[in-house]
């Protein structure tokens, strides 16, 4: 899950270019698939050299700061995705770094939103024992994400049907409860990712 990247910011000549400053690109590189992205930067490529601009003035160390802030939020991205245990290719690590692309929808964060909701209409549509039961389970779903992916989240694109099972068989195993309580677990969940993607089932 875990994987290395490349990038490289550069100056990009037009079809045609002859002088001039032009739009400072990046390019992301993972297993040997390239995505890149224009920056709101512009540079002449004369005096673009090793991965900024040349000289010392001002402007120039202006310049280079902000390069080094996009490298920085780069990387930001990528241990985001990294830590949500997002599948990571140059195409999903340009859109978190320039915010295209439908935003990905996460286990932990839905049911967490899912709960505060019924939390409010305790009383009204919800006994306090049923929001308590969907607390105790989102617990034990972020300590199973931990024991079994080493992530925090997962996105519901990742989720396959071995999903629920290897959850049923860390509670029953390593949290040794029993079985109808973990049923209940198990139904919440699948609750919770249904009515998210409003068809029901995993894939």
């Amino acid at each position: 899950m875990s994987r290395t990247f490349d990038f490289i910011f550069y100056p990009k000549k037009p079809k045609g270019y002859e002088k001039g400053p032009v739009t400072l690109y990046l390019r992301i590189t993972i297993d040997s698939k390239r995505s890149e992205t224009a920056t709101s930067l512009e540079i002449d490529p004369d005096k673009w050299e090793s991965g900024k601009m040349k000289g010392t003035k001002e402007d120039v160390k202006s310049f280079n700061a902000y390069v080094d802030t996009l490298k920085s939020k780069l990387y930001d991205c990528h241990k985001e995705l990294l830590q949500l245990g997002v599948p990571i290719t140059a195409e999903a690590l340009r859109n978190s770094f320039t915010g295209k692309g439908e935003r990905p929808r996460y286990l932990i964060e839905i049911f967490k939103a899912h709960n505060s909701n019924i939390e409010k209409l305790i009383g009204k549509d919800y006994a306090k024992p049923t929001h308590t039961k969907y607390i105790t389970t989102v617990t034990h779903l972020e300590n199973f994400l931990k024991w079994k992916y080493k992530v925090s989240d997962i996105n519901l694109n990742q989720l396959k049907y071995e999903f629920l099972a290897d959850f049923e068989f860390y509670l029953k195993t390593e949290k040794s409860i029993e079985h109808n309580t973990t049923a209940k677990y198990i139904k919440n969940t699948k609750k919770v990712v249904n009515d998210c993607w409003q068809k029901g089932g995993l894939k």
